[in-house]
């Protein structure tokens, strides 16, 4: 790799990265290739990740996917720490085009390859699905998505799903094995004009932010007034929308809680391998990690 050391993978049943990079860009932009920690304990195997456009979600996707696929064919891979779970199978949906072949347009196809990945998915499986449904209607793409997640749920299956649909992030709020993340864009300000600059950083949380995509529609040939007329009414909606995502604080700490209750039943059942020491530190970080979860609970609360 190119400016990264690159590191023995160890195995267990955590899925612990620590600056971990995308191996191809690694090695063709080395030093100008953004490393991002990855943390999928074994009692809370979903992510949902959001996002806007161009912010990373499909890069880190496929970045996940390869250096499990790499630890597992026995190579070093570009990171500081890999802890992986040893996977039966990896199944990723990333990608979005119908098929002739098949004559399957491009939800036909995602649907059919779905229901193979819903058929051979274990508790040993990685399954990796980038923006599910979005050539559908929004409310039907919201309801297939919560459908497939839940069943993945129920299989036990190491999930990363992608998706602008920010109802999704509800489930992290309802359900104890769902952690939301989010990729946020930086503003910045060119001749006074406020700016989209992707940071490619996945933040802890699902996405509450402003509207990108229209600054990438900006940059063709659209006419002036459709994009404003356009932003105007998809501002209105995303509004409507996060009224109605109302987080419960009885909820969100009672989640905090189990999440730390399930951390600590892990370290009791391997107090007999850990030494005194580490078993301390174990603890603290524990204690750490509550009180953070904590108080992004409270943030998330008093910001809606």
């Amino acid at each position: 790799m190119a400016d990264c050391i690159p590191v023995r993978p160890r195995f267990g049943n955590n899925v612990v990265i620590n600056d971990g990079r995308h191996p191809l860009l690694d090695n063709s932009i080395g030093d100008k290739t953004v490393p991002n920690d990855t943390y999928i304990p074994d009692h809370s195997r979903t992510m949902i990740i959001t996002g806007p456009n161009m912010s990373g979600k499909s890069t880190y996707l496929k970045q996940i996917c390869q250096l499990c696929i790499l630890a597992q064919s026995g190579c070093l891979i570009p990171a500081k720490v890999a802890v992986l779970p040893v996977f039966q199978r990896i199944f990723s949906r990333v990608g979005h085009n119908d098929s002739l072949v098949k004559n399957l347009s491009a939800f036909a196809l995602e649907m059919d390859e779905i229901a193979f990945i819903l058929q051979y998915s274990n508790d040993r499986t990685l399954v990796v699905i980038d923006e599910l449904a979005r050539s559908t209607s929004t409310e039907e793409g919201i309801g297939i998505s919560f459908a497939i997640i839940e069943k993945f749920l129920k299989q036990k299956a190491f999930t990363i799903f992608a998706t602008h649909f920010l109802d999704l992030a509800a489930l992290g709020v309802n359900c104890c094995a769902v952690e939301n993340y989010h990729f946020p864009p930086q503003v910045v300000y060119v001749k006074g004009q406020e700016q989209f600059c992707p940071t490619h950083r996945l933040h802890k949380g699902p996405y509450n932010g402003p509207l990108y995509g229209f600054e990438l529609v900006e940059l063709s040939t659209f006419p002036k007034e459709v994009v404003e007329s356009a932003r105007t009414l998809a501002q209105r909606l995303h509004e409507e929308s996060a009224n109605k995502r109302v987080v419960n604080v009885d909820t969100l700490m009672h989640n905090v809680i189990i999440r730390s209750a399930h951390s600590l039943r892990q370290a009791c059942e391997s107090k007999e391998l850990a030494s005194r020491e580490s078993l301390i530190k174990c603890l603290k970080d524990i204690r750490r990690r509550l009180q953070i979860n904590i108080a992004e609970a409270k943030t998330i609360v008093d910001e809606k």
